[in-house]
């Protein structure tokens, strides 16, 4: 007896420019246990469009399109591997996005997903209060600290923890 609409189809358009560095010296690839890696990013987009269509069998299609707002954010990844003793290494790490936006639909595309031990894809920060991929955020900051003891050959105990400051804005 009600009126039914369907999500139908979304496009995005968005012209970018993004400039990059990084840098590491990590002595291995897994479980370094010296070294630094850095990752910074800085991206602006501009002449950003959304368009969105919605079916309805009662209202006919809907169609809406959508100038968006410019849209910018620095990035900053930051780990470091410190020998303590021979098998024991000090692991840090820091990671920070900042953006002018605070989410929603228009902001998807450009979220983290944030959780997960070993999480993999695209875009995404390891968290390991939460299962991989649980959240995702426009700006975030995290700092992690660990320590890493190699029980033997490849056997690594490696206690974490894991702060995240997720809301916008940062207080």
């Amino acid at each position: 007896g009600g009126t039914n609409v369907a999500f139908h189809k979304l496009n995005t358009k968005d012209i970018g420019a993004s400039l990059f560095y990084n840098l590491n010296t990590m002595d291995k690839p897994f479980f370094p246990s010296k070294g630094n890696r850095l990752n910074l990013a800085f991206e602006y987009l501009f002449d950003r469009d959304l368009e969105i269509e919605f079916k309805s069998n009662d209202l006919g299609d809907i169609n809406d399109e959508i100038a968006l707002a410019n849209h910018y954010f620095i990035s900053l990844q930051w780990s470091s591997a410190t020998p303590l003793l021979p098998k024991l290494s000090l692991l840090t790490g820091f990671n920070i996005r900042m953006g002018n936006g605070s989410g929603g639909l228009e902001w998807f595309p450009y979220e983290t997903f944030i959780g997960g031990v070993r999480p993999i894809g695209w875009s995404v920060l390891p968290y390991q209060a939460t299962p991989a991929k649980r959240f995702s955020n426009l700006n975030f900051a995290a700092l992690s600290l660990a320590l890493q003891w190699e029980i033997l050959g490849n056997l690594y105990f490696t206690p974490q923890v894991d702060y995240l400051e997720s809301t916008y804005p940062m207080q």
